[in-house]
């Protein structure tokens, strides 16, 4: 160790990353923006969304929070099967992508609208989403995805998990509540 230098290599831009999957990979752009946005800096990673089965994850998060928006239980126990049968990268993708896509509409609340990196549909889709959301609801939201996917790779039931999670983003959306603790006292 005394002998070795600390090197630190920065991360890849979004652009960066865009560009070798257009160019190297042959994706489309969407397709290309989508990962890039999910690898966030990381090329291997994108390179790893490439081999799964990749779906619009886009598509399917705001689905889900539209059955969860809407109080739509039915709909949302066959959706959450879908899910279930993803395979559980899928999963861990999914939730992640859920993750920056709530993130970015923080973004949007908080008047960072220069800071949002998503695709022209789906930051119309975002700029939608903050007229019925608030910054305590996206805290609340996250929060939920990131102890969802740190179940998802600890190999958690996802039927379980998925509804569970979608009941919590339900009483966040619909009924307007927020856990109770310190984290989420508004001023």
């Amino acid at each position: 160790m005394s002998r070795t230098q600390l090197i630190k290599v920065p991360a890849l831009t979004y652009e960066d990353i865009k560009a070798e999957l257009i160019n190297h990979r042959h994706q489309t752009e969407s397709a290309a923006a989508e990962i890039a946005y999910l690898s966030n800096g990381n090329l291997t990673d994108a390179l790893l969304m490439l081999q799964q089965d990749n779906k619009s994850y886009h598509t399917l998060f705001v689905q889900w929070l539209r059955l969860c928006f809407g109080n739509k239980g039915i709909e949302l126990v066959a959706f959450v099967d879908g899910l279930a049968k993803m395979g559980r990268e899928n999963q861990k993708n999914f939730i992640r992508y859920g993750i920056s896509f709530i993130r970015e509409c923080c973004l949007l609340i908080a008047g960072a609208g220069e800071l949002v990196h998503l695709p022209a549909t789906e930051l119309e889709t975002a700029q939608k989403l903050t007229a019925i959301m608030n910054l305590d609801m996206n805290e609340a939201i996250t929060s939920e995805l990131e102890k969802a996917h740190y179940h998802v790779e600890r190999n958690a039931n996802p039927k379980i998990l998925f509804l569970d999670v979608s009941l919590q983003i339900m009483s966040f959306l619909k009924l307007k509540t927020s856990p109770q603790g310190n984290q989420y006292i508004s001023n």
